[in-house]
């Protein structure tokens, strides 16, 4: 038995078929309008929002082959770009300014800092705080979560480990 926007099966051309009903399409659009719109006005604060969203897709992608998840992956990816699209588009005039600001990198966010050994990314001390033992901690339980998760706990850790490898190559 299927409820509204539940996957249901159809038969066409005589092979069984798996979608989504009309109001499961619907949902689908309006999630992504709700996540363009978030994204949006996140944006209008920090400018390089976009790029954490789709690095996190990217991330879940890449960590398919390793927990499953191939559909997943696509899904996420798939309502990444499109909500980065739908935020360029609400976002317009400033969107089309921004694609002309490529020779100032601090109109885009990104700013001056020193040169990072590994450590410090390790440590998240990329800036004036964090360079304490205690960032060591998160890295121990991350470890710990992934060493001790079965199923589909094992499967989001791994995908944690694969977002904060994509990040730590980003910095």
């Amino acid at each position: 038995m299927t409820g509204p926007g539940d996957p249901k099966e159809c038969e066409h051309d005589g092979k069984r078929e798996q979608g989504l009903s009309g109001t499961g399409r619907r949902r689908a659009h309006g999630g992504a309008a709700g996540l363009g719109a978030l994204l949006a006005f996140t944006t209008a604060w920090y400018v390089l929002t976009p790029l954490f969203l789709l690095a996190a897709a990217v991330a879940i992608v890449l960590a398919a082959p390793l927990v499953g998840g191939i559909r997943l992956g696509a899904r996420v990816l798939v309502a990444s770009v499109a909500g980065t699209l739908i935020a360029a588009v609400i976002l317009v005039p400033w969107s089309v300014t921004m694609l002309g600001a490529g020779g100032d990198p601090s109109a885009l966010g990104f700013a001056f800092r020193p040169p990072l050994d590994l450590s410090d990314v390790l440590r998240f001390h990329t800036g004036p705080a964090g360079g304490g033992w205690a960032s060591w901690g998160l890295l121990a339980t991350a470890t710990l979560a992934l060493l001790l998760g079965r199923e589909s706990r094992f499967a989001w850790a791994t995908r944690a480990w694969i977002m904060t490898l994509v990040g730590w190559l980003l910095v």
